[in-house]
């Protein structure tokens, strides 16, 4: 009787600490305060990100945080969005370390300029300004996406893409699903592999 009711009062504060710990995440930290965070850490890859949306908390189906209407571009692609969602790892918001189990992104547009030959890109890596946390991906699905100029006339449509580790000591499990279109002619195409 004595172990029940002790685990029964283990378990009530294993479940507030838990509550407490969601709701000063929630209420307290901003998302939108990781703009500055995501946007250096593009930089630093030579990306220019544009999160031209508010940032969100979500809590169905996990925890985490959304994101709209989310531009970036290099110097041989662009690359649009309506939505970007990614599961956090609740202790990772208040480390030096973000970890995002899993990133969702909804709907992407790529555009490949591979023909254009452009100069190095120009964006500036003031030391002082890319001092930020470090952003660690642990899982990616691409989901309704299209990728253009890969080829003249050939287009990647109804894009599906998921790569279940990317962590370089494990093995991934990759799954990409699409349709191929060249000029009036269409076929769809599934991979999978092991990388």
């Amino acid at each position: 009787m004595r172990f029940v009711k002790g685990f029964l009062i283990l378990m009530v504060i294993s479940i507030v600490a838990l509550a407490a710990s969601v709701a000063y995440i929630t209420q307290v930290l901003d998302p939108n305060d990781l703009k500055p965070t995501l946007v250096n850490a593009a930089k630093k890859q030579q990306v220019r990100l544009e999160l031209n949306g508010n940032i969100e908390w979500t809590f169905w189906p996990w925890f985490g945080i959304s994101m709209e209407n989310v531009h970036a571009s290099s110097n041989n692609w662009r690359f649009e969005t309506d939505r970007l969602e990614g599961s956090l790892s609740i202790f990772s918001v208040l480390s030096d370390t973000i970890v995002i189990d899993q990133l969702t992104v909804a709907a992407p547009k790529v555009k490949l300029e591979l023909s254009h030959s452009k100069q190095p890109s120009a964006i500036s890596e003031d030391a002082s300004v890319l001092e930020s946390k470090t952003i660690l991906i642990r899982q990616v699905a691409v989901t309704d996406g299209e990728i253009i100029g890969l080829y003249p006339d050939l287009t990647l449509s109804r894009l599906q893409l998921s790569v279940d580790s990317l962590s370089p000591v494990t093995a991934s499990d990759l799954l990409l699903s699409a349709y191929i279109t060249f000029r009036d002619y269409q076929t769809p195409i599934v991979v999978r592999a092991e990388i």
